[in-house]
């Protein structure tokens, strides 16, 4: 429907002016803990109004299916010739709204991996040698954003993340906080320090040997955050001679568009890859003697 200037009233727009993304997998390696806060409102770019199809021409026309007559002049944000007309009559420019819709885990996987192998060998003559195995490794745990876009929408626009990789990581529970230009593919990482507080005191006898083995389970987890652009608002119409008595009009963009049989939405899909470490162990084999023996300690 459209309104006439004088009797238009439209109420205010609140809105969150970032999104943020938290993300923590379950204790269970196939789950997670997913939640997206938050939109950013702006006023719509003359290289979106291209991408949604909003052309003088096209709301020319669709103005004259939806007014009976057509516009002589349309604008969907100022400036307009005469000054601020949204503003001065309560007008809402046509705004984009981006913001996450929805978010799952799309793909997982969780492998035993051997992370290294140590040898100890008692070569001291005919006795037996205490030994402390203690094996200490760097790991990196990693985060991969990875994007599919039909649209350059939402450029410049910051997501904000807190990305944590679960109770049983081997990193602990800390999370990475981050921001990342939407539509940005990054790679992220951390140094992992583990083992340093694990030793085996093992007995070798002369001539015999030990090899630690150092495991854990690695798991690459893939979640999927679709996003939508939306545009909104109302379109000013001027007639340079009056139509049905004034000159200015102002017409919902919804309307306008299901005339042009164009869409108010936009989608994005986001891909976040984390990949860590849970389960560490070191297995001690004693081959000597031609006996084995495993020990395990985490």
């Amino acid at each position: 429907m459209f309104w006439k200037y004088l009797v238009l009233t439209l109420l205010p727009t609140f809105a969150y002016s970032r999104i943020t993304v938290r993300i923590k997998p379950k204790s269970d390696g196939y789950s997670a803990f997913i939640d997206y806060t938050g939109k950013v409102v702006s006023v719509i770019s003359d290289k979106e109004m291209k991408i949604f199809g909003l052309s003088n021409e096209s709301l020319k026309n669709a103005s004259e299916v939806f007014m009976g007559k057509r516009c002589t002049n349309v604008y969907v944000k100022p400036p307009t010739p005469w000054g601020n007309v949204f503003e001065k009559y309560n007008w809402d420019v046509v705004k984009t709204t981006l913001q996450p819709l929805y978010g799952a885990v799309k793909r997982n996987s969780s492998d035993s991996v051997v992370l290294g192998v140590q040898e100890y060998v008692n070569n001291f003559g005919k006795n037996n040698m205490t030994q402390n195995v203690n094996v200490t490794l760097d790991i990196l745990e990693e985060i991969i954003h990875n994007w599919t876009k039909g649209e350059d929408l939402g450029l410049g626009r910051e997501i904000y993340y807190n990305i944590n990789f679960g109770d049983e990581s081997l990193g602990g529970t800390t999370s990475m906080i981050y921001s990342v230009p939407w539509g940005e593919s990054l790679f992220k990482s951390r140094l992992v320090t583990v083992g340093k507080n694990s030793t085996a005191i093992v007995t070798i006898p002369p001539g015999g040997k030990v090899l630690a083995t150092v495991t854990a389970i690695h798991h690459t987890m893939e979640i999927q955050i679709i996003y939508e652009t939306h545009i909104d608002g109302w379109v000013f119409c001027n007639y340079e001679n009056k139509f049905e008595g004034h000159h200015f009009y102002a017409m919902e963009l919804r309307e306008l568009q299901h005339i042009m049989h164009t869409s108010m939405s936009k989608f994005a899909s986001e891909t976040i890859t984390l990949k860590y470490y849970t389960d560490f162990k070191v297995e001690i084999s004693d081959d000597s003697n031609t006996q084995s023996h495993t020990f395990m300690y985490v």
